[in-house]
């Protein structure tokens, strides 16, 4: 289930070549997961798990190059964006507020903020 929710966010942004790619491979450890699963042999069991593992770094690299960075380099996405409505974001505002040499990082779920 959650390497077909990866293969549909990825699907949705495959007019980027990294995700195009990154959707083909998902797909692909999807095929072989469930083929494992059908089969019940260990050998199969044991490709699908390397080949869903490659899947899962390809859309987490995929995933961080395509966030959103400002002219320093650093990630700053607009407001909701990140997270629904969150902490991290009244962090990043006030951030925002205080000067260039200020920064905000969000904490897991968006529920924190670091200054």
């Amino acid at each position: 289930m959650r390497l077909t929710v990866m293969r549909e966010y990825a699907a949705t942004r495959n007019h980027i070549a990294v995700w195009a790619d990154t959707a083909g491979q998902v797909h692909e450890a999807i095929v072989a997961v469930c083929f494992a699963q059908v089969s019940r042999r260990r050998k199969f069991r044991r490709f699908a798990s390397r080949v869903a593992l490659d899947a899962i770094v390809a859309y987490e690299k995929a995933y961080a190059v395509s966030l959103s960075r400002d002219a320093a380099g650093d990630y700053h996405p607009e407001p909701g964006t990140e997270y629904p409505f969150a902490v991290s974001d009244i962090g990043r505002a006030t951030a925002d507020l205080l000067g260039n040499e200020w920064f905000a990082d969000s904490g897991s779920w968006g529920v924190r903020a670091y200054l």
